[in-house]
């Protein structure tokens, strides 16, 4: 139904677009079937109009052609029509975007680009642009940096061409000067950056330094040669950024996740993971199995290097082994091919590299953030890593922690690995800095739990609850009493927000284990009590309530046994035991009158 609704549609948005466009302005037509063609992105008859209208307004016709393009050789393969390459050539080319070659050879990726549609257009602009000589793609191991910037530089086309060079192979960043010279077809000399500033002086062109954090000392090469050129642009890959004032910077995520709206097989990730996989598996299809795929891209969180090394397995595994296999560990993410960069044949690999490039004060905070699930904020990373500020920014420039809003997130293939690497001390120090911190949370919110600032607290307690869940499970084998104060502390929070459960039965495992008489115990007996009602286990909660009663007389706890006579009140009512829970009740209210 989606797709004949879809069809139906899109049908009649052209028809519309097309007979509209005949009452407008030129330029404002071609405006109006360009919208038209991101319905359709594939129809000859819309770009066709498009392009005759477009001559007063050369670069909306320039950006709907390479968008077509782009779409057609990734969807079927297939080149554009030479009547619709001539059109395009004959407004000419003001966006600085190619039809034909760049002079300089480039290299031929094994398989055809998917997605990156939206990067693809940003890159066009920010290059339009006199004023953008330096630009950056950064972004983690295996986030598809290098294959980007191929297909710029088969994409942009400036009068004396792009170049690629590949720094991966270099360890000495005075051997980058040669390594560009090698590129342009020129020999290798001892002054090489004499050289090479003399050979592009009155050169217009591009050039790709791929992998630049393998010569990071080399930026220093780069702005020579920005203030000894007028018109070559460099368009660096990097696990960081060049820090350059000149610089500007993109930073690459994960393929969009999947949608349940439209079929999985035409979106970015899947179509990624369906053309790797038939590489070896001819006949493999998704058969639009959108919760095993989710599971598998929220695993790698979108990244392609991720969703072509789980596509090697389909031979060997079935689509739901795979997604197993990758929520227990990320060995399976590893393939043998002579012809893929050893630093990409696993995921271990990949972050073995960029490891590597880290100082050990870097590394060692990096580890133990390790210990943190779904993101912290600064004073939580400095207060359980001991980091500074300005080291933390310089793993967030590293791409190897991202920052949204007012949190930092590590990536969770990041994580597991940089998880690898935590010594039992370090691993030891953190945990504890981590159950600190959220002991701390806790308190707070079990003070604010039924005032004013109610919700405020309620938010940030579920903003960290997977952080709680991990300190509750380390607290069961290495520190009963922590595990035991923050059940206590969040019963109003699992009440209120539906985490009944999960609740109760974090509370009756360490009420169990813990036997102290103390009021952490009360607390925690507190909520396993209620929780147990509201899920109906009145066994149980009648239970809790007995040994609550007992320990609030044991440490006269005024408060504590009113409650507990409330609390039979309401679970005799839920009962149908109306008389008596009145009895219960009319004590409660007694002794609260007189607390």
């Amino acid at each position: 139904w989606f797709a004949l609704e879809r069809a139906t549609l899109s049908a009649q948005f052209r028809f519309a677009a097309l007979e509209q466009a005949s009452d407008l302005m030129a330029s404002e037509a071609a405006l109006l079937l360009e919208q038209a063609l991101i319905v359709e992105p594939l129809n000859e008859e819309l770009l066709k109009a498009l392009l005759g209208y477009a001559k007063h307004n050369p670069e909306v016709g320039q950006r709907a052609f390479e968008r077509f393009e782009r779409e057609l050789m990734q969807t079927l393969q297939l080149e554009p029509p030479h009547e619709l390459r001539l059109l395009a050539q004959s407004l000419g080319n003001t966006r600085g975007l190619k039809i034909s070659p760049p002079q300089f050879k480039l290299p031929v990726p094994g398989s055809a680009f998917v997605g990156r549609r939206a990067e693809l257009d940003q890159i066009a602009i920010r290059l339009k642009d006199p004023n953008c000589r330096l630009l950056s793609l950064v972004g983690v191991g295996g986030i598809g940096k290098t294959r980007l910037s191929i297909e710029v530089a088969n994409l942009v086309m400036m009068p004396d061409g792009a170049v690629f060079v590949d720094l991966a192979r270099l360890s000495d960043p005075l051997l980058v000067p040669n390594a560009i010279l090698e590129s342009l077809g020129e020999q290798p000399v001892e002054e090489a950056l004499a050289r090479l500033q003399h050979v592009l002086a009155n050169k217009s062109m591009l050039i790709v330094l791929d992998n630049f954090e393998h010569v990071m000392a080399a930026k220093e090469i780069v702005a020579k040669i920005l203030e000894t050129t007028a018109s070559v642009r460099f368009l660096v890959t990097s696990r960081e950024s060049l820090g350059l004032r000149s610089e500007q910077v993109i930073e690459l995520s994960g393929l969009p996740a999947p949608d349940t709206v439209f079929p999985l097989e035409t979106q970015d990730a899947a179509l990624l993971f369906i053309r790797a996989a038939q590489r070896s598996h001819l006949d493999f299809s998704l058969n639009n199995d959108f919760e095993t795929f989710n599971r598998i891209y929220q695993a790698v969180a979108g990244i392609p290097l991720g969703l072509e090394l789980a596509a090697s397995w389909v031979r060997t595994l079935t689509l739901p082994e795979i997604a197993e296999e990758l929520e227990q560990s990320l060995d399976v993410l590893a393939v043998d091919s002579p012809d893929m960069p050893a630093r990409h044949r696993s995921f271990a690999a990949v972050f073995h590299s960029s490891w590597s490039l880290l100082s050990q004060a870097e590394q060692d905070v990096l580890a133990k953030l390790s210990v943190f699930r779904g993101g912290f904020d600064k004073a939580m990373a400095i207060e359980v890593t001991g980091a500074s500020l300005p080291l933390l920014l310089r793993l967030v420039n590293k791409s190897l922690i991202s920052r949204r809003e007012q949190r930092f997130v590590i990536h969770e293939l990041i994580r597991q690995y940089s998880q690898q690497q935590l010594s039992l001390e370090n691993q030891a120090h953190a945990m504890l800095g981590l159950a600190v911190v959220t002991i701390k949370l806790s308190e707070q919110w079990f003070l604010h739990a039924k005032g004013e600032q109610q919700t405020e607290w309620s938010r940030r307690i579920e903003q960290e609850h997977d952080n709680i869940r991990t300190v509750l499970n380390w607290a069961l084998q290495e520190n009963i009493e922590v595990g035991t104060q923050l059940s206590g502390n969040l019963e109003h929070f699992w009440y209120s927000r539906g985490y009944h459960r999960e609740g109760m039965e974090w509370a009756k495992q360490f009420t169990h284990l813990y036997q102290q008489s103390n009021t952490i115990r009360l607390r925690a007996l507190w909520t396993q009590t209620s929780l147990a009602k509201e899920l109906s286990e009145y066994d149980l909660a009648r239970n809790s309530a007995e040994k609550y009663k007992q320990l609030a007389s044991q440490l006269n706890d005024p408060k504590a046994l009113a409650l507990v006579e409330k609390f039979y009140g309401l679970l005799e009512r839920e009962q149908g035991n109306l008389d008596l829970g009145k009895i219960h009740l009319e004590k409660a209210q007694t002794m609260f009158t007189e607390l």
